[in-house]
């Protein structure tokens, strides 16, 4: 009876939060601010940009100076065809690749691979996990750059 009356607890705590939630950004198919459209449909053309298989994750927040934010989202790499893994969300809900499309070369360990998780701390600090493993949906998940 106790485990009941601690799940109808749990249960109404979250709804009520999630009652407070403003949705600022909701998306059918996820889209991408590309370099150019001739850069889009090579990417569609190839399979390294395919809608459907992505997933966000994780999101946060940066409160800049006065009004200023930025929202950043984080889409593992969990089937291919995710161009980008971590991103800010634009006016028009399109994601620009954070801080920008050469940081997002599959195989690139310099740069991001697998971003799950993001947390920006009281300094204005962006903290990224990445887990180096990319496909984790699909049949043979490979380890493209191994943790340090």
């Amino acid at each position: 009876m106790i485990q009941l009356c601690l799940v109808c607890i749990f249960l109404a705590n979250a709804l009520v939060g999630a009652a407070q939630m403003d949705v600022v950004h909701s998306w059918r198919a996820v889209d991408f601010t590309f370099p150019s459209s001739a850069a889009k449909d090579a990417m569609i053309r190839t399979g390294r940009f395919i809608p459907k298989n992505i997933a966000l994750i994780d999101v946060d927040v940066w409160e800049g100076h006065g009004q200023a934010q930025k929202v950043f989202v984080t889409m593992p790499r969990l089937k291919q065809g995710t161009p980008a893994t971590l991103a800010t969300v634009g006016l028009t809900g399109a994601l620009t690749p954070y801080p920008d499309w050469t940081w997002h070369r599959e195989g690139d360990c310099n740069g991001m691979t697998s971003v799950f998780r993001i947390d920006i701390d009281q300094c204005g600090r962006l903290w990224v996990l990445d887990s180096g493993t990319v496909d984790v949906f699909e049949q043979n998940p490979r380890m493209i750059c191994p943790p340090f």
